[in-house]
């Protein structure tokens, strides 16, 4: 331990071993609220960096919408940054005219949205390094989080409650603050006189994780003292756990898995229950923010033999929506883009295209063979479906309707709508990732334009 080390308070000291041990001391920043947690990071952060162990910090806050009050909060937040000279940036939403019971999941879903496409702009500028995006969760909310997901009928994989660390979008998540307990983060706050910001809705119990941090857990932790600790070292333990369990989903996978992510049916089928259901759970945690609980793999299941007769199951989880289509299964979100946008010009191929349903289109210069590049008096716009188009792709010889190219090509039924249709002066050339129209196809001395497409995530 150097000597500057050995001038950092034990939380601190705790956070730094976090960012060593996922290498995160490069490109940080701090989901900051305002509220005592998160101000709490954000002052070690700060201090990390002032004493060299961590290169940059930065800051970003999401504004909800809820709160008459968030403004205010906003510019606290922005005059603390401006004191810890930490660049700061913010979103803000507009969710309360879309409140709604369920405002829990609701703001939740938006702020990761958020967080997702933050962490895809950091990490797309070269500098080699990955960008982390620090949670100020604690022990006592890994507590809630596991009590709560047991209450919703979580399995193992839920047990396991919050990760220390998780990939999000092109970026990473991390919670350094996870073995602090919340008594911990309030003698900090308190000894480094900090300022916080009070949210009234965390004393409101008309939602489910404030019912249970007051009226639960703190006859729990009356009667044990302990009890959160203990249930953060269990969650420790099923994550552990877990890890054997998707060892054994892995081999099962080999069978049932397509290079696409999805699961054949028939192969599934062949699986004893337990495993269909371990199989299910591993590889909805993978792909979904939120592990599925033991009731929406249990929906998958007795529904299994139907898809396998050709129906396609639609069912929605509580992060996403589990699909069949042509004997296989498909985790999608829960809700496709929208097909009501309208057409727009695309100028320069450098920049990326973002339509107004939130797909984002980008392209490259590749190699033959694919769509030749626009001639000079060719116009590029995209669009979205009509109706009535009608398409000759490069495997056909013959022109038929865009419907039955997409039937043809086992595009899923609930794509097609969204799908946006590159355009040279009013003419298809192109549906990105499906197929390119046979006249516009480039030579192989020529080169070609490559568009892949994004969707923005729930």
């Amino acid at each position: 331990m150097n000597s500057s080390e050995r001038n950092l308070s034990a939380t601190e000291t705790l956070v730094l071993e976090e960012l060593r041990a996922f290498n995160a001391t490069k490109h940080i920043t701090v989901a900051l609220s305002g509220g005592m947690d998160s101000k709490v990071l954000l002052n070690i952060c700060w201090r990390l960096r002032e004493l060299g162990f961590v290169s940059h910090v930065s800051a970003l806050h999401v504004d909800h919408g809820l709160q008459p009050h968030s403004q205010d909060w906003r510019m606290q937040c922005l005059q603390d940054c401006e004191f810890y000279r930490i660049p700061f940036s913010y979103e803000t939403l507009n969710l309360a005219p879309q409140a709604s019971a369920n405002v829990e999941a609701l703001a939740r879903d938006a702020r990761y949205q958020v967080f997702e496409s933050y962490l895809n702009t950091a990490n797309s500028e070269p500098t080699g390094d990955s960008h982390y995006l620090l949670l100020a969760h604690h022990e006592d909310d890994q507590a809630e989080t596991l009590l709560f997901r047991l209450i919703r009928g979580c399995g193992i994989a839920g047990a396991a409650a919050m990760p220390v660390q998780r990939k999000l979008g092109d970026g990473f998540l991390l919670r350094p603050l996870l073995k602090v307990t919340k008594r911990q983060i309030e003698e900090y706050a308190i000894a480094n006189h900090l300022q916080w910001i009070e949210d009234p809705s965390n004393n409101s119990e008309a939602f489910s994780r404030n019912y249970l941090r007051h009226q639960v857990m703190t006859k729990l932790t009356a009667k044990w003292p302990s009890v959160a600790h203990s249930f953060a070292r269990f969650a420790s333990v099923a994550r552990e756990q877990n890890e054997l369990l998707k060892a054994l989903a892995e081999e099962d996978s080999q069978l049932v898995l397509t290079p696409h992510g999805e699961l054949l049916v028939e192969h599934l089928l062949k699986l004893s229950r337990v495993r269909q259901r371990n199989l299910l759970h591993q590889w909805g945690a993978s792909h979904l923010a939120f592990a599925p609980t033991n009731n929406e793999v249990n929906q998958v299941i007795k529904q299994l033999p139907a898809a396998l007769e050709g129906a396609q199951i639609n069912i929605d989880f509580s992060s996403g929506r589990i699909r069949s289509y042509l004997g296989r299964l498909v985790l999608t979100q829960k809700h496709e883009p929208s097909n009501d946008f309208d057409s727009q010009q695309w100028l320069d191929f450098k920049v990326p295209l973002r339509l107004a349903n939130g797909i984002e289109l980008f392209a490259s210069v590749q190699s033959a063979p694919g769509l030749r590049l626009p001639k000079v008096h060719e116009v590029v716009s995209v669009g979205a479906r009509k109706g009535g188009e009608r398409v000759c792709p490069d495997y056909r010889t013959k022109t038929t309707s865009l419907k039955k190219v997409y039937q043809e090509l086992a595009v899923p039924p609930w794509q097609r709508e969204w799908l946006p249709i590159v355009f040279y002066n009013d003419q298809i050339v192109a549906v990105p990732g499906v197929f390119v129209e046979k006249r516009y196809l480039c030579s192989d001395s020529e080169k070609a334009l490559d568009i892949r497409l994004r969707k923005a995530t729930d």
